[in-house]
């Protein structure tokens, strides 16, 4: 008799473990397509398919990648409440969170986000990064161009080193080391697969500023006849600093 009641306690364990074996690979297929859909730009779409897969297998991993996409869409409180679900001692998670406090300009919470996912991973070259977006916000050129330097050394990315040493050149404008921002926005020039009207304008401001007015005027040249005569009107005006100079209103 005894042995006749364990056989649907069996069944029972044998159901549930298929159960569970379908929706872990239903949350690997819902996983993989919301990477596609993020890797095409389909951020909405990817946060539906980690929000499901979460449902189905709740994961750390999934966590992170909802968050993602839920900033990637503007929607920062919502990945901050996604981001709440996250473990304590996460740097993953505590960059994300400087990343949607950035988009809600709340400075001061982004710098102690990024400074926590820092102590974590002191390499990692994105939250690096940011770390020299908060310090170049603050007017703290000298530690904004130390964090970009870093960063620099630290990616292997020649799309994010192309975009660092932009924003290199522009702390180290607006520090007056303009030779060097002269050197690094040339390192940018060489890596850009296609120089807009904004490259042209600070490219000439940075040549102006290290005294080669022949160089900054071939690159004015190439912008508007409007911008053109801003910048002249700018030059003439001694109250207008390079930033301004630099990067068009």
């Amino acid at each position: 008799m005894r042995k006749r009641k364990k056989l649907p306690i069996l069944v029972a364990l044998i159901f549930l473990s298929a159960l569970l074996a379908g929706c872990a690979g239903q949350s690997a297929k819902l996983v993989t397509t919301g990477d596609s859909q993020m890797a095409a730009g389909n951020y909405k779409l990817a946060a539906q398919r980690y929000q499901k897969a979460q449902k189905c297998k709740p994961s750390e991993k999934v966590q992170l990648r909802l968050a993602t996409a839920l900033l990637k869409t503007g929607k920062y409180n919502e990945a901050l409440v996604e981001l709440d679900k996250v473990k304590q001692g996460s740097y993953k998670a505590d960059y994300l969170r400087a990343v949607c406090y950035m988009g809600l300009n709340d400075v001061a919470a982004a710098q102690k986000n990024v400074e926590q996912a820092l102590q974590g991973n002191p390499n990692d070259s994105f939250a690096l990064a940011l770390l020299g977006r908060i310090k170049f916000l603050q007017k703290q050129y000298a530690q904004s161009i130390e964090a970009y330097k870093t960063a620099l050394a630290a990616s292997s990315d020649e799309t994010v080193r192309t975009k660092l040493y932009y924003n290199l050149a522009m702390a180290q404008l607006l520090a007056g080391e303009f030779t060097q921002a002269d050197n690094s926005f040339k390192q940018y020039l060489v890596k850009q697969n296609f120089v807009t009207a904004e490259d042209n304008r600070a490219a000439g401001t940075i040549a102006y500023a290290v005294g080669d007015k022949d160089r900054a005027l071939r690159h004015w040249q190439k912008l508007s006849g409007r911008e053109k005569q801003e910048i002249l009107n700018a030059i003439a005006d001694d109250s207008k600093t390079y930033g301004e100079l630099a990067v068009a209103k």
